[in-house]
């Protein structure tokens, strides 16, 4: 195995988060192979289908995506990772602000700040939150966890609502079996805490399943774009 995410920078990860990434990765493994998911919404003309379970250890929901993107697979997941990431505010209707904060090259690890726009998920105060990622490369499988943390410099404040991305959320990419050069597979697995009082999470559920139905068709309609100026520059 090795490690997915290209990173710049000199400074190397405290031991402690190296360790946090090790219980995501095996929380995400766990995520992927449990057998209690709910069907939430399936939209076989779009390619997409969500379903949902209530997680004992972390009290909360996870919400299970699976999705297809025509594009070839490791051309998406560098894209992914060197561009889009960065960019997400311009093509994410729910996110206002999107900051990669930090980057790690001997751990491989990425540090990232995102703010929610009010009326993203119905809510009406600012949400926003940080969390870490790291990827992993096996074989033709490209996965990438995330989970929160606390970071000098981006402590909670006043104006917004500090959310939590529970450990156990992240995404895998592989080639379609059937069309290997010209579709991915993605399965996304999310669970987001962003603190809404008074309502049961059980509630939020749906509106959750609509929001990863959102944000897949707005990546798809941007990578659209970044394929088409990727085969004009080859060819020339």
């Amino acid at each position: 195995m090795r490690i997915l995410l290209s990173l710049t920078g000199p400074q190397l990860m405290d031991e402690k988060y190296k360790h946090e990434g090790e219980r995501a990765q095996e929380k995400f493994r766990f995520n992927l192979e449990r057998k209690d998911w709910v069907l939430e919404k399936d939209c076989p003309e779009e390619g997409i289908t969500i379903k949902s379970a209530y997680d004992k250890e972390t009290k909360d929901y996870f919400l299970y995506t699976v999705a297809t993107m025509d594009f070839e697979s490791e051309w998406l997941n560098q894209d992914l990772l060197e561009h889009t990431l960065d960019v997400t505010a311009e093509w994410s209707s729910d996110c206002k602000d999107f900051t990669v904060v930090q980057r790690w090259p001997a751990d491989l690890f990425v540090l990232a700040h995102q703010v929610f726009e009010k009326r993203a998920l119905g809510i009406s105060a600012t949400r926003d939150v940080v969390y870490l990622m790291q990827g992993r490369i096996e074989g033709d499988r490209r996965s990438s966890v995330m989970f929160s943390t606390e970071w000098p410099g981006l402590e909670p404040t006043k104006k917004m609502v500090r959310g939590t991305v529970n450990k156990g959320s992240g995404l895998v990419l592989f080639p379609d079996p059937e069309r290997r050069s010209t579709r991915t597979l993605m399965h996304w697995m999310a669970s987001t805490d962003m603190k809404i009082p008074f309502l049961p999470k059980g509630i939020l559920v749906p509106v959750y399943a609509m929001a990863c139905r959102q944000y897949i068709l707005d990546l798809r309609r941007y990578q659209v774009t970044r394929w088409m100026e990727h085969l004009d520059a080859l060819r020339g």
